[in-house]
C-alpha cells in the first residue's frame, strides 16, 4: 500500500485490491476443508510471517535473530493448531 501513495496511483492500488481479493478468496477456498478458527489462524500466522518475510527480502530490512525466532514461533504456532495440541 505504500507504493499507491494513498491510492492515488493506478496500477499499485488495482495490485493491491486484486492480492486483497485473492486472499479472501483463498480464504474462503480454505474453509471448506478446514475449521473456520484453524482457517483464520493460518490464514493470519502466514500473511504475518510472509509479510515480513517481503519486508526483509524486498525492502532491505535486517535479519534479526529476534525476528526470525519470532517467525518461527508463528509458524510452530500454526502446526500446533493444526495438530490440535
Amino acid at each position: 500500500m505504500r507504493y499507491a501513495d494513498g491510492f492515488t496511483r493506478l496500477l499499485p492500488s488495482l495490485a493491491v485490491g486484486a492480492l486483497y481479493a485473492l486472499a479472501v478468496w483463498l480464504m474462503s477456498v480454505s474453509v471448506r476443508q478446514l475449521e473456520m478458527g484453524l482457517a483464520y489462524a493460518v490464514w493470519a500466522g502466514v500473511g504475518t510471517a510472509l509479510t515480513a518475510m517481503v519486508g526483509m527480502l524486498w525492502f532491505g530490512e535486517a535479519f534479526h535473530v529476534a525476528r526470525l525466532m519470532g517467525l518461527a514461533f508463528i509458524v510452530l504456532g500454526v502446526v500446533c493448531l493444526n495438530l490440535n495440541l
